[in-house]
């Protein structure tokens, strides 16, 4: 497999990427390493798929705590709609 002139330089160690104090990143490393495999499609489809599961994690939650809350509407609605049932009978009787 032929690869590019800038695959190629990427993976050079002297053209690395260092992060503070020359040290060089874990992010860089995972990339060179993903580069030297030629591998980059794999390493973006697996971040493809991480965002996309955090995304329907968060949207699960999200939905859960939104149907928790209906429950509790729909709850405080028939105590309300069953102590006014009671008021009204109530009237009912003491005007007749």
């Amino acid at each position: 497999m032929r690869r590019s002139r800038a695959a190629t330089a990427w993976s050079e160690p002297s053209l690395t990427r260092k992060g503070r104090k020359g040290r060089k990143t874990a992010m860089s490393d995972l990339i060179r390493i993903f580069s030297d495999r030629g591998d980059l499609a794999h390493l973006a489809l697996f971040l493809w798929a991480s965002a996309a599961s955090a995304g329907l994690l968060f949207a699960l939650r999200e939905l859960s705590a939104a149907s928790r809350r209906f429950d509790d509407f729909v709850r405080e609605l028939q105590r309300f709609n069953r102590t006014a049932h009671r008021r009204a009978e109530n009237i009912k009787e003491d005007l007749d």
